[in-house]
């Protein structure tokens, strides 16, 4: 559901665009790219709406909130922020089988997937999107160097406190799994994270030794 409900008439039109951005379904490359340029200035226009600002000055109250909170809790009020259309069920109802059916966001990375989530996440805490890059799918292995190119490049054994980081570990999942940093566990043992799994919002405890962390503010 996405914070502001937005009328169900957009959505579906929306969700339209994608499709006809992706080649599968559309073999003309002009009329792609403009396709693409509808959805992607919907989201931007989102996410300049006072309403989802507010919610944004909430959530990062919230966020320096979310340290020395008692195991198992992991920060239950946190909620997700991944830009509308993109975090709206109705969005893409596809399933990812090749590139020519992939759905991109500001950033270029696919929509719906945790590289997206992240990217959507920096962008609402320094106010600009990480940087494109060449890559026709940026995956895991990728991010490391996909957020240096916007000069992110502080690496860092573990979070601290109520900063803003971003996780890497390319051993969790199929494909390796990229994390945003929530908060602390009383113990400092396990650090909460969010991200998207199975294109769903999703917060866990984990070890902080098994992501590579790399600071954003």
């Amino acid at each position: 559901m996405s914070l502001l409900e937005p009328n169900e008439r957009d959505i579906k039109k929306l969700h339209y665009d994608a499709e006809m951005s992706c080649p599968k379904w559309n073999n003309n490359r002009p009329s792609r790219d403009f396709r693409r340029s509808l959805y992607l200035y919907e989201a931007q226009r989102y996410s300049e709406k006072a309403e989802f600002k507010e919610k944004i000055l909430e959530y990062q109250k919230l966020h320096a909130e979310c340290v020395d909170v008692d195991e198992g809790k992991f920060c239950y009020k946190l909620f997700d922020t991944y830009l509308w259309p993109y975090s709206d069920p109705e969005f893409i109802d596809w399933e990812y089988t090749s590139k020519d059916t992939l759905v991109y966001d500001q950033s270029h990375c696919v929509v719906k997937e945790d590289t997206s989530y992240v990217a959507s996440k920096i962008a609402q805490i320094t106010g600009a999107w990480p940087h494109k890059t060449d890559l026709d799918y940026i995956g895991p292995e990728d991010y490391g160097d996909f957020l240096a190119e916007s000069g992110f490049k502080e690496i860092t054994a573990r979070p601290n406190d109520n900063g803003y980081y971003v996780g890497i570990n390319l051993d969790i999942g199929k494909n390796g799994m990229i994390v945003w940093y929530e908060g602390t566990v009383k113990d400092k043992k396990t650090v909460i994270i969010s991200t998207y799994l199975n294109r769903s919002y999703m917060i866990k405890a984990y070890r902080p030794e098994l992501f590579s962390w790399i600071k954003i503010k």
